[in-house]
């Protein structure tokens, strides 16, 4: 079926209308360094599996446990339960590529405790908005790939946030980039966006979800045209023997190998850091612009903590167009608004 409407007219429409067509970055991800010397950045933290553990700025209040308990105890209290559920893609058991990587991933456990750890604030409002589309529940493990869930992650290729939109691609989906904001780092409309461009590749690849998630990382041009490639040399077309850049080799099996790892933690003797299913972040809309240090003070925020939920905003303000939404812990957010509200007198 794939193979026919690649073949016909619409598929080479789509190869030409998709051309340059990427969300993530070819390069590995690192902390941004341009953003203005008025906002104190977060300390980077790198992806490689091969850096030594750095625990990361902390967000007051956050989601995490400080105890690891039972599987069995756990249950829908934790939000790694409630991922499971929701796994449809193929494990892929025994896979060589897989198997490399759950490998990786269990030698340094540490790693996985760190991007857990920076997820943790995040995960609740990822994890609804895909449920609520219901898309597989292992997207909310894409950010683990993308950028070790570092909103302020960015690549030599000028991939940005949780999930590396490069700038065409995030302007095609809606994310604003300018001095004052950068939409990609937009935890809020970052989500959304991807989403929204993975849905649109999963409908160009016939609900084949491991072609849509390495055209996320190549491109949907790369993988149309490898894929017809095959189909002409008669050739299977299925994901894994597609000749594909490197990095997008191993891009799904490192998604795979996470999947097993949060699936069925104790086989690979490892133990999750339980997240509590719950609401973490209210979305606030403050209606004008606003001193991101003074925001911050109205939340009773630290800095570092306050940027770590709104990266989308670089510089000492946000952007006086809009968007003027803003993502606190929910237990501030009262407060938050009631202090805001008698500022306004004083800006009147």
């Amino acid at each position: 079926m794939l193979a026919a409407f690649l073949h016909g007219p619409l598929g080479a429409a789509l190869v030409i209308a998709c051309a340059g067509l990427c969300a993530c970055s070819t390069q590995p991800a690192r902390q941004d360094r341009s953003a203005a010397a008025a906002i104190e950045r977060p300390a980077k933290i790198e992806t490689d599996l091969n850096t030594a553990y750095v625990r990361p700025p902390p967000i007051d209040n956050a989601p995490r446990a400080a105890v690891r308990q039972p599987e069995h105890v756990r249950r829908d209290t934790d939000i790694w339960w409630r991922v499971r559920k929701g796994f449809s893609l193929a494990p892929a058991k025994g896979n060589e590529r897989v198997r490399y990587f759950e490998a990786r991933y269990t030698k340094e456990p540490y790693y996985l405790r760190l991007v857990t750890e920076r997820a943790a604030p995040y995960l609740y409002f990822i994890l609804q908005e895909i449920e609520r589309r219901a898309l597989p529940t292992e997207l909310v493990l894409l950010p683990v790939v993308e950028s070790a869930y570092m909103p302020f992650a960015y690549s030599r290729s000028h991939a940005a946030g949780l999930w590396q939109f490069i700038p065409d691609t995030g302007l095609l989906y809606g994310l604003k980039q300018n001095w004052w904001y950068d939409g990609r780092r937009d935890v809020y409309a970052s989500t959304i966006a991807a989403l929204d461009y993975l849905e649109m590749l999963n409908d160009m690849f016939l609900g084949d979800w491991l072609h849509t998630l390495a055209a996320y990382n190549a491109g949907p041009t790369r993988v149309l045209h490898e894929i017809e490639t095959n189909r002409l040399a008669g050739k299977p077309i299925n994901y894994w023997r597609l000749d594909l850049p490197r990095e997008t080799r191993n891009y799904v099996p490192k998604l795979l190998a996470v999947r097993h790892l949060v699936r069925n933690p104790a086989r690979f003797g490892i133990s999750l850091w339980p997240v509590d299913n719950k609401p973490f972040l209210a979305s606030i809309d403050v209606e004008a612009q606003i001193d991101v240090a003074v925001a911050a003070r109205l939340a009773n925020m630290e800095i570092e903590s306050f940027q770590l939920l709104n990266p989308g905003f670089g510089r000492w303000a946000t952007d006086p167009d809009g968007p003027h939404r803003l993502l606190l812990p929910i237990e501030r957010a009262a407060q938050f608004k009631q202090r805001l509200a008698a500022l306004a007198p004083k800006n009147a």
